[in-house]
């Protein structure tokens, strides 16, 4: 058995995702499955000298042990044990603060709690900046509740707080700091450097490719690159890294012959490299790979890049089973083994086929030939084996990646260089016209980036949402396309099935857009203690409600990322149940051409950082939206209802308080009602659909009056109206 710990590692990544992302039930079940086919496969000789299915077995019943152990011995007794529980904690801080969606966030390894030893991490978010340092001491008073976020459950937190106001606490500092603390600290110096050197947008794209600070990259861009398919060179990974090693061992070559000296000093570059970029997943996946590489070539053994790959899965699993919840793992291992085990299989016939036309033979051409061939196989390989995950999780991919990479990933070694060398030089004054020269290279290919990724972006069907119907089309037609390609094994039908494939996305997302040309979509999101809606139509979305509870405020976020970010867009603060802070959320995270604001002498209009092109209303205000729907926005009071027109139906949108004996007549009746909390005079309305988010208590309390009235009722967490404009 030759790649055992490909076997070992792999198997263990596979089962242990299987389990994650469903339920304790099926991961019984698999462990039932996995003993009986074991017990099945001792009875067979051939089976068991071969071991390959044997040993896999035996892997998964154990990855799945630990899973189940892991999770019914620690972490669910911890989430029961603290979950709405108000305390007093003493944490030790573990890395520095983030700001995120509005909040200042937190990792922390909690040391007590109500005084006694607690050994636990949290992530805690805050309103308020605690003005503390990487391993500082933290103690302060909060509520503690269960996460429901897969990255933090990736990294061994199952608890976390949200602080809104401001609370007695302190920051005490240790009298000895790790080693860890001074690479933190280092980081942030050479990132201040950048800034130093470059305009602040080049700056920042600059300290998050080579640094890790992937918060540094602006909303814009990160729409940009995740429409074309290049998120990945703004997160700092394998690719990163590998390039930050290749150029180390070059420089580490030529000023040390011996290659003990030169590759153990390749590989301390790799784990400092490592160390400033915060020790992220997927990088940890690719210094273990390349330490293996390089300690074979010192030793004079050819490494297995399968065995590679599954080391890393067993090191980074046995630290924590629930490490596959990192979306960013998933990715990085689904990519380097589909590189692996197919990138050698397209370019080489390639480049034997091109080396046949005398043209490729002259040496610069076929070099040339050569990198795009072998980056257009990576970015194949890379994109085929992760479009499962990407079309699960993202529920959409790029049309474009391949062209995107094509245009921009060759660049990135040079881009690097020129990143380190700026930074380098920022400390050697009578060089510092070469870092001028350096820092405009870089901005250069930022800007270049920037044209890349905006002129992709705008093609038609750049980016297909999976979650339109005419996907799973284009899917079954490109399976039974694949089946036959696969059975006649004739070139031309390879070809032929290709552009078939790509022809029936075309014409069907065609028809899609033509057929919902006059239709808008209305989400009606659950954000806890109140409703999120938000409308969609081919030309853009509008936020029309931003409400709810503080904590949930993630949930509006991340709907507004999967629609469209292309064309008009609309958000209207209405002073909803904390609309401000949503509000302050939404306009931090996403850019809007337009923005409306009510407010009245009592109200101040100068709370949310809001652009230029902004409305502040205190009257009766109408907006119209694409030529589509009519927005009324009436005063109540000290409230604001919304009345909206679409085609020949109407949606009636009441905050909690609302007074139905101050509403105008004219928008008393309609026929659909969107209720956000209690609404007194309720029985003077007129509706035929009652929508309510899917939150008991809300709905008891509340709404139950209006149930009655109903004709029909909508409810759920996330409820989507498709309305037809006739």
């Amino acid at each position: 058995m030759q790649r055992l710990l490909g076997l070992l590692g792999l198997t263990s990544l596979v089962v242990l995702t299987a389990c994650f992302y469903t339920s304790n039930g099926f991961a019984v079940f698999l462990l039932i499955v996995c003993v009986a086919l074991f017990a099945l496969s001792l009875l067979f000789a051939k089976l068991r000298k071969e071991k390959t299915i044997p040993v896999g077995l035996i892997t998964a019943i154990i990855a799945i042990s630990v899973f189940l152990s892991y999770t019914h011995i620690y972490a669910e007794p911890l989430q029961r044990m603290y979950d709405n529980k108000k305390v007093s904690v003493t944490a030790t801080q573990l890395s520095s603060e983030d700001y995120v969606n509005g909040f200042y966030t937190y990792k922390l390894k909690v040391t007590s709690v109500n005084g006694d030893n607690a050994d636990f991490k949290m992530m805690l978010r805050s309103k308020v900046p605690f003005n503390s340092e990487p391993y500082d001491e933290l103690s302060f008073p909060c509520e503690l509740r269960v996460t429901s976020k897969n990255s933090d459950a990736s990294k061994g937190i199952f608890l976390q707080t949200y602080l809104f106001d401001q609370v007695e606490f302190s920051v005490k500092e240790p009298e000895r700091r790790p080693f860890t603390y001074h690479l933190i600290n280092l980081r942030e110096r050479l990132s201040t450097d950048l800034y130093m050197e470059m305009d602040y947008d080049t700056a920042s794209f600059s300290s998050a490719v080579l640094l890790g600070d992937k918060y540094a990259v602006s909303p814009y861009l990160q729409g940009l690159l995740r429409t074309t398919g290049l998120s990945h060179i703004a997160v700092v990974s394998g690719l990163h890294l590998s390039i930050v090693t290749l150029i180390c061992r070059k420089i580490f070559s030529k000023l040390f012959r011996n290659i003990i000296a030169s590759g153990c000093l390749t590989i301390a570059s790799v784990l400092v490299f490592a160390g400033l970029t915060g020790f992220g997943i997927s990088v940890i996946r690719a210094a273990v790979m390349l330490i293996i590489y390089i300690v074979g070539t010192m030793v004079g053994r050819k490494g297995d890049s399968l065995n590679s790959i599954g080391c890393a899965a067993l090191l980074l699993l046995c630290i924590n089973p629930y490490a596959v919840g990192d979306v960013g793992m998933l990715l990085s291992f689904a990519a380097t083994i589909g590189i692996v085990l197919w990138s050698k299989k397209l370019s080489v016939p390639a480049m034997d086929k091109l080396n046949t036309i005398p043209f490729f033979k002259l040496k610069a051409v076929n070099w040339l030939a050569s990198l795009v061939v072998e980056t257009l196989s990576c970015s194949i390989c890379a994109t085929l084996w992760t479009l499962p995950i990407t079309i699960l999780v993202y529920r959409g991919f790029s049309l474009v990646s391949l062209i995107a990479n094509l245009l921009v990933v060759p660049l990135m070694t040079v881009v690097l260089f020129c990143i380190g060398a700026c930074i380098a030089i920022h400390y050697i004054e009578f060089l510092s016209v070469l870092g001028d020269a350096l820092s405009f290279v870089v901005a250069l290919f930022y800007d270049y980036l920037l044209c890349v990724c905006g002129f992709l972006s705008e093609l038609p069907f750049a980016y297909i949402y999976t979650t339109e119907s005419y996907f799973y089309v284009w899917l079954a037609v490109s399976i039974c396309l694949v089946t036959v390609a696969l059975v006649m094994r004739r070139r031309f039908v390879n070809v032929l099935c290709i552009l078939l494939s790509l022809l029936t996305v075309f014409s069907c997302s065609a028809v899609y857009r033509i057929f919902n040309k006059n239709s808008v979509f209305v989400h009606i999101t659950d954000t806890g203690y109140g409703q999120s809606v938000v409308l969609e139509s081919t030309d853009g979305y509008a936020v029309l409600s931003a409400a709810g509870t503080r904590s949930k405020s993630y949930l509006l976020n991340n709907k507004v990322r999967t629609l469209s970010a292309w064309g008009n867009d609309v958000l209207v603060d209405t002073g909803g149940y904390n609309s401000a802070e949503y509000c302050r959320n939404l306009v931090n995270e996403f850019d809007y051409e337009h923005i409306l604001r009510y407010h009245n002498t009592n109200k101040s209009v100068d709370t949310l950082p809001y652009s230029e092109d902004e409305t502040v209303f205190s009257r009766q205000y109408a907006l119209d939206l694409w030529q589509k729907v009519h927005v009324e926005l009436v005063p109540v009071g000290n409230i604001i209802i919304e009345y909206v027109h679409i085609g020949g139906s109407t949606l009636l949108l009441l905050p909690r308080g609302t007074d139905c004996e101050q509403i105008p007549k004219e928008f008393i009746s309609a026929d659909y009602l969107i209720a956000d909390g209690k609404i007194k005079s309720a029985h003077l309305l007129e509706f035929d659909t009652l929508v309510v988010s899917d939150d008991e208590k809300f709905a008891d309390e509340s709404i139950l009056p209006l149930f009655a009235k109903a004709k029909s009722v909508q409810t759920g967490l996330d409820i989507v109206l498709k309305i037809k404009i006739t």
